[in-house]
């Protein structure tokens, strides 16, 4: 009777797994995997890498303050993804500099997953918190290169659901516009922004 109801057990499992394996392959390629960002740019130079982090660090700060907290997702997933790359770029620095520059990335990475899930959990509150954590790390990690490096300018860099180029505004208040799909109007109370014809 056991050996029946062991192997009727394991069969269900194995089903139950087989349905499951499909299901989360198929949401990954949707929605794409996490950690892997979006359209992440593939710096060749560490002062290319600041230009981007010195972009992307702009757009997460720009889409915090509108309380745009969809778009903060793709921007977290894509400066992760660039530095990441930056230590990996940055060999020149001195032993001592280039060892804190990693430790400050892999604090930077977490900080920036609190500031992701909070973004998608719709915590601004937290939202924001985790942000001037990420900026406190921004600086130590900026403070390990060469001013004219870190100092970089900003490069604009889109995400993988970001429409580059576009324009939105408020159907009601034209002078409400936005860079980023998904914003809203303050002055409708939350009307979605549209995108505006060439």
């Amino acid at each position: 009777m056991y050996p029946i109801r062991n192997l009727i057990h394991r069969t269900s499992v194995v089903l139950g797994l087989a349905l499951l394996v499909p299901l989360t392959s198929s949401y990954a390629a949707e929605h794409g995997a996490h950690g892997q960002g979006g359209a992440a740019p593939a710096p060749k130079s560490a002062v290319e890498a600041w230009g981007h982090i010195n972009g992307l660090r702009e757009k997460l700060l720009r889409l915090v303050q509108e309380k745009n907290l969809k778009g903060v997702h793709d921007v977290t997933e894509t400066l992760t993804a660039v530095l990441k790359a930056l230590p990996g770029l940055s060999k020149d620095l001195p032993a001592d500099k280039l060892k804190r520059a990693e430790g400050a990335v892999n604090n930077l990475v977490k900080a920036l997953d609190a500031v992701h899930d909070d973004a998608d959990e719709g915590d601004q509150a937290l939202t924001e918190k985790h942000v001037k954590t990420v900026e406190s790390l921004l600086k130590v990690l900026a403070a390990q290169f060469p001013a004219d490096v870190a100092a970089t300018a900003p490069i604009a860099v889109g995400t993988a659901h970001g429409d580059a180029g576009h324009t939105y505004y408020c159907s009601m208040h034209p002078d409400v516009t936005a860079a980023e799909p998904g914003a809203t109007c303050p002055k409708c109370g939350g009307m979605k922004l549209v995108p505006k014809k060439a």
